[in-house]
């Protein structure tokens, strides 16, 4: 039996103003409530928060993807889901997470400048290859964080 292809949708969502209040907690419930969800489901991704924007690539069987699509479009935090960038991939990029999350900070400014000097940050405006190399960026600089502090515990 051939194996499906995998398939990666990156949307953006404008923050809802119940998430606003208290980002940290949000996403911490998000993930927390998903991975169990996506794990079985097939589905990886990341998901970035950063000045009033979701971010997330989720990656997985299309029909799972495109489910999973559905349900955050209609999720009361997420005003406004629009899939930027949609289609078959060769591989995962975010293979080693169900569900991650993580908010941009100050720090991260220099990476979105240097991806887009131009504008202010927009996702809907960010060329999808551009979109892309931040998530791939964040999620490279968030794995080797995890790997060092999981290196200092031990």
């Amino acid at each position: 039996m051939p194996i499906a292809p995998t398939y990666r949708l990156i949307y953006a969502s404008h923050i809802a103003p119940v998430c606003q209040d208290d980002l940290k907690a949000a996403l911490t419930r998000i993930v927390s409530r998903s991975i169990a969800a996506n794990r079985k489901a097939k589905i990886t991704g990341l998901l970035i928060a950063h000045k009033g924007w979701f971010v997330q690539a989720l990656e997985g069987p299309r029909a799972a993807v495109d489910r999973l699509f559905d349900t955050i479009a209609a999720d009361p935090r997420h005003h406004h889901a629009l899939p930027i960038s949609q289609g078959e991939i060769d591989g995962r990029l975010f293979e080693q997470w169900s569900m991650c999350a993580r908010m941009l900070t100050a720090n991260d400014e220099a990476v979105l400048s240097a991806l887009n000097p131009k504008s202010a940050f927009d996702p809907t405006k960010i060329p999808d290859r551009t979109l892309m190399r931040l998530l791939a960026t964040v999620a490279d600089v968030h794995w080797r964080v995890l790997s060092e502090q999981q290196s200092l515990a031990a």
